[in-house]
């Protein structure tokens, strides 16, 4: 390969990146105007969305995940807040998005910390598209009480459930042998 070949290469890496950063943008901004076909055209035609209510494949069921999760939201305010992506080939990448979302749910304000695990295509018309997209909580539950609750370990309080499990940290090989490591002091 010659260098301006691997120049090239690397200045579409770049484009690619911004562009699935864009992506995440559209995400948060359609979630938040509750744009359920502007969603649904985010995922490749046979994408993936697995979250809060289940897994969803393909796009018209994505839709419908969509319209019935979003009528349970008020406002909402989808934050990305970082993200790391590798490519895995000029038509494939996988990231790792940390966010946040802020919301009015049943009168009440509602916050959530979350992690997307991510798989990214590029479809035909070299637009990338989430593949799959698997939301974990770190927290979800009512702003009142965040204060007291974050340091429990039923962090997942979603209106209608019994508190849960989060689904991070304590899931984690990291966290876990971490705690292992304080049980031995």
């Amino acid at each position: 390969m010659s260098l301006m070949d691997d120049i090239e290469k690397r200045l579409q890496w770049m484009e690619d990146r911004w562009k699935i950063n864009d992506l995440l943008v559209h995400y948060s901004t359609t979630c938040d105007d509750h744009d359920i076909e502007g969603l649904a055209n985010l995922y490749a035609e046979d994408g993936i969305f697995d979250a809060v209510a289940g897994k969803a494949k393909g796009r018209k069921a994505i839709a419908a995940y969509y319209e019935n999760r979003l009528a349970d939201f008020g406002v909402s305010y989808h934050i990305p807040y970082s993200q790391a992506v590798e490519r895995i080939s000029d038509r494939e990448a996988r990231g790792t998005v940390l966010g946040a979302v802020e919301l009015a749910l049943n009168g009440e304000a509602f916050w959530a910390a979350l992690r997307y695990s991510d798989h990214y295509v590029k479809d035909d018309d070299d637009e990338w598209k989430f593949y799959e997209r698997k939301v974990q909580q770190l927290y979800a539950m009512p702003l009142a009480d965040l204060p007291k609750e974050i340091a429990g370990s039923l962090r997942q309080r979603w209106p209608g459930t019994e508190p849960k499990a989060a689904d991070l940290p304590e899931t984690t090989t990291s966290w876990q042998e971490h705690q292992d490591r304080l049980e031995v002091r």
